[in-house]
């Protein structure tokens, strides 16, 4: 209902007026937060155009559909053109608005999650710390946006190997979104997700199995043992108890989570390889050869199609 009312508005002004690009723009947003992503950025392109043409480059409205169509290619996985749009827009939004806008630094925060997705976690990391210390002077340490920076830092820390400093922002952002919303709402379960990889990668391996168990019981209640936070969890879980060397475990979570990822995501995913390249490791020390074989030859012709 919405959306007819914002065309027939876009009827009544004509295509090129401002209060029509805004609207536009404003399509762009809710079709991305619906998940209707490729709606999302046939339109997102159209009035980054129209709006480059009418407005300028330069005009606050097209630096805000910059924005939004870079998390659109952030959801749709285009990540080269998430980083290019991103980081054209930081560099506009900081001349135009400064940069201590609230819109410059959430057009950071965005392009912070692009580099962790393209592997440049230092180029991520840098921009995180910056961005950490400038959320928490001008909205304090507990709100949400402070939190998100905060685990997008140790994101980037943990895979430069910064493990302690990841483990310190992860228990912060757990510990403060427990205390904010509640140990079993969605934000704090995947604080505690994140805490767990730290915990593995660290070889903290009874502590990680201790809240990896927590969390995957409370995410099969609330999402269903099919979601993919819920999967990322027994993820982790998976390298834990082969660590561990519970392999009977690691083994049938590991199965559970290939078979259910293959369904959602595809064979060739690279979360669906994670897992195979996981599970080949526990069949290797359980001693059954075939399974190992299979695998890894359904890995090998992924990886060469790539």
């Amino acid at each position: 209902m919405l959306n007819l009312n914002l065309l027939e508005n876009i009827l009544i002004l004509g295509d090129n007026h401002p209060g029509s690009l805004k609207i536009m723009t404003k399509l762009v947003h809710t079709y991305t937060q619906c998940r209707q992503l490729k709606r999302a950025e046939e339109l997102g392109v159209a009035v980054f155009k129209k709006q480059k043409e009418v407005l300028g480059e330069d005009h606050p409205l097209t630096l805000w559909t910059m924005s939004q169509l870079a998390i659109t290619y952030n959801h749709l996985e285009k990540f080269k053109e998430a980083e290019e749009l991103g980081v054209a827009a930081m560099k506009k939004q900081k001349l135009v608005w400064g940069e201590d806008h609230s819109k410059t630094l959430t057009t950071i925060g965005n392009l912070i999650m692009t580099h962790n997705n393209l592997n440049q976690f230092k180029e991520a990391a840098e921009l995180g710390v910056v961005l950490v210390e400038k959320w928490k002077q001008i909205l304090g340490v507990d709100h949400p946006d402070t939190l998100l920076a905060m685990s997008n830092l140790a994101e980037s820390y943990s895979e430069l190997g910064q493990l302690k400093q990841a483990e310190e922002f992860c228990i912060l952002v757990m510990r403060r979104r427990t205390k904010l919303l509640g140990d079993d709402h969605p934000h704090t379960l995947v604080a505690m997700i994140q805490l767990v990889k730290i915990y593995n990668l660290l070889g903290k391996l009874k502590e990680a199995k201790r809240l990896g168990v927590l969390v995957m019981k409370k995410q099969t209640k609330v999402l269903g043992e099919g979601h993919a936070t819920t999967l990322l969890t027994i993820s982790h879980l998976v390298n834990t108890y082969n660590c561990l060397g519970q392999l009977k475990k690691a083994a049938e979570l590991g199965t559970l989570v290939m078979e259910k990822q293959k369904e959602v995501l595809g064979k060739d995913h690279p979360k669906t390889v994670k897992i195979m390249t996981e599970l080949v490791s526990v069949y290797q020390k359980l001693g059954r050869t075939t399974e190992v074989q299979v695998l890894s030859k359904g890995i090998d012709q992924i990886l060469n199609k790539v």
